[in-house]
């Protein structure tokens, strides 16, 4: 990784570090265990047919956007559902699965493929950095817990960097579906903020979907 990369990487992660609490990281270990499964009885205004519901989609302008937690954040445009443009804002651990979301084929204008086959012929690796989460957090105002997560090695920018997005993913009890805000405060480095009450019922162990997932090479921040 360039060092200009390796920077903004480094500057992500550190918003990340903070006081925190035995408990904090068992609640931000509560949202890990399931955060694949987070979304997967809600459907976004944006969903379709092809949406899996594990993914919620959203558009800003032609930009259309979808975000599969514990997976990937993806910026793409789309011609009679062809996808003609898209980069991949960030990637988590589980990017690789071959399951309904993993297997899903789109259409791209050189032909059909999945997200994670398109991934691997870009050549992405796993390393630490994509198993960094930060232990859960009050917002400000203390009404509400968050937790962070780090989405680096997203597609290649134009100053030399990667693409990376740090997620908060907020319990908010009065949000039944996804509450989405997207903000790129610097060239290729996004925040990006979910509010939502199943996160409210994953991070406190009250969801019926989770399920085991090996912690090796999983990193919290405290």
């Amino acid at each position: 990784m360039p060092l200009e990369g390796f920077l903004r990487v480094a500057f992500a992660a550190s918003v990340l570090f903070a006081c925190v609490s035995a408990e904090e990281c068992a609640l931000a270990r509560q949202l890990r265990e399931s955060e694949l499964k987070l979304f997967v009885d809600l459907s976004s205004p944006e969903s379709t047919k092809q949406t899996p519901s594990e993914c919620i989609r959203w558009h800003i302008g032609y930009w259309r956007y979808e975000l599969c937690p514990g997976r990937w954040v993806r910026q793409y445009r789309e011609v009679k559902e062809v996808i003609i443009e898209e980069h991949i804002l960030g990637v988590q651990h589980q990017w690789h699965l071959n399951d309904k979301v993993g297997s899903r084929i789109l259409q791209y204008i050189d032909g059909p493929q999945t997200v994670p086959g398109r991934l691997r012929d870009a050549g992405l690796t796993l390393n630490a950095e994509n198993s960094l989460y930060s232990c859960a957090k009050e917002r400000k105002g203390g009404r509400e817990i968050q937790v962070d997560v780090l989405y680096p090695n997203g597609s290649p920018c134009e100053t030399g960097s990667r693409r990376t997005s740090l997620l908060h993913f907020v319990c908010n009890e009065n949000a039944h579906n996804p509450l989405v805000t997207l903000k790129e405060p610097s060239i290729c480095e996004y925040d990006l903020t979910v509010a939502a009450a199943t996160i409210c019922k994953v991070i406190y162990g009250t969801s019926n979907i989770a399920f085991d997932l090996d912690d090796a090479g999983m990193k919290f921040v405290i």
